[in-house]
């Protein structure tokens, strides 16, 4: 058994020692110690009474006596409203309505845990009390109340010195995650964990455990078979592909099954004509059109005069004899930010770096620059069946496209 053989009355500090065991995980040994201070309790302040009830609460949570814990704690409440009125009394009657709000958190009585958190919000609203009752919230599926507290907690965050809030913000941001995932809401969820992660990076080196949990809470929801997330129809883009073999509907059906599977915004044509019959559906789209070399000349124009200033086209021309476009393509502006390509990744790496601008400029109205892991994983699926699609027809001896 621990004994303690320090003279109270000549200690600085006299709960130093306790603090010292409780934070070596000596709950045990800091429980005795703390009680041998309360036994000379005639001794001892109000104040130092408090503390020392709080003290023996920290201990009790900690070995799981939950209800020993919730006694201790009011013991000191009692103490506290006793005693006059000053700033530090307030001060420490909302951390004590907390701590009791906690315990009973983590008995699963989230009625009295709600009750403690609002008592205190009563003395002084804090961003740490409005995120124990949103996670609260979270656990009790009433999410639109969850929202409502992650909210206010960060607008007080928001507000911090730059720099200073980064921790609070990060956790606030994977907890907002956390109960998207549970809303079954991937693409949210996913975005808030990557907020959070890159506001944690700017105080946490990548190695640390919070930076873990996040990165894998990240790779859960990418690795689940339905999950989702078009960049394409976020950003109002739309891909043409014009080429005599893809476009028909009979050829590369599975992968064409594939493709719809991530985004619906990317047409297939196997003629100028019906290229031309979709042109007028699509003009308030960003447009990003692969064109068979031997039909460049014919279609770019048509391309042109669908679209407004404001959405210029971006035009890849795929052939196998660049030179006989090179003039041309020199006066086509669409065809100059695009390009001429008579390699397939060649085109498909240009293709999948001028989205990626386009995606992550500066969002306009009330579009939102999406996640730039969210882009990178979409575009990587993208590019790899738009490979698939030339590898097939490799196979079958049909190329791309001609000149």
């Amino acid at each position: 058994m621990y004994k303690s053989t320090i003279n109270f009355e000549n200690q600085p500090n006299m709960f130093a020692a306790g603090d010292w065991l409780f934070w070596s995980c000596e709950y045990e040994k800091a429980r005795e110690y703390f009680q041998t201070i309360l036994n000379k309790r005639s001794s001892l302040t109000e104040s130092d009474l408090a503390r020392c009830y709080k003290s023996l609460g920290a201990v009790e949570v900690e070995l799981k006596n939950y209800d020993q814990a919730i006694k201790f704690y009011n013991q000191q409440l009692d103490i506290l409203q006793r005693m006059g009125d000053s700033h530090n009394k307030n001060e420490g009657i909302q951390s004590c309505y907390v701590a009791i709000g906690k315990v009973y958190w983590l008995k699963f009585d989230y009625h009295q845990a709600i009750d403690y958190h609002y008592r205190a919000l009563e003395i002084n609203p804090s961003s740490a009390i409005y995120k124990n009752l949103a996670n609260m919230f979270v656990t009790t599926k009433r999410f639109d109340l969850a929202w409502d507290f992650f909210q206010k907690a960060l607008e007080i965050d928001q507000n911090q010195e730059e720099g200073s809030n980064y921790l609070k913000l990060g956790q606030t941001y994977a907890n907002i995650g956390t109960m998207y995932q549970l809303k079954q809401d991937n693409e949210k969820a996913f975005n808030y964990f990557e907020k959070a992660r890159e506001t944690l990076l700017k105080k946490l080196p990548v190695t640390h455990t919070a930076i873990g949990k996040i990165e894998k809470a990240m790779r859960t929801i990418t690795e689940l078979p339905l999950f989702k997330m078009d960049v394409f129809a976020q950003n109002s883009i739309i891909v043409l592909w014009l080429d005599e073999h893809i476009g028909r509907e009979e050829n590369c059906r599975a992968l064409k099954m594939e493709l719809r599977q991530i985004t619906e915004s990317v047409k297939m044509f196997d003629s100028v004509e019906s290229l031309r019959q979709c042109l007028p559906h699509v003009q308030n789209r960003k447009l990003f059109c692969i064109i068979q070399g031997k039909h460049a000349q014919e279609v770019v124009p048509d391309i042109i005069q669908a679209t407004s200033s404001s959405l210029e086209p971006v035009v890849y021309v795929f052939c196998l004899h660049k030179i006989y476009l090179v003039n041309w393509a020199c006066e086509q502006q669409c065809v100059l930010k695009g390009g001429l390509f008579d390699h397939e990744k060649n085109l498909f790496a240009k293709l999948n770096k001028d989205i990626n601008k386009y995606v992550n400029q500066d969002p306009v109205g009330d579009k939102k620059i999406l996640s730039p892991g969210l882009i990178a994983n979409f575009m990587i699926q993208l590019t790899q069946i738009f490979e698939r699609f030339y590898q097939e027809n490799t196979a079958i001896g049909t190329p791309i496209a001609v000149q």
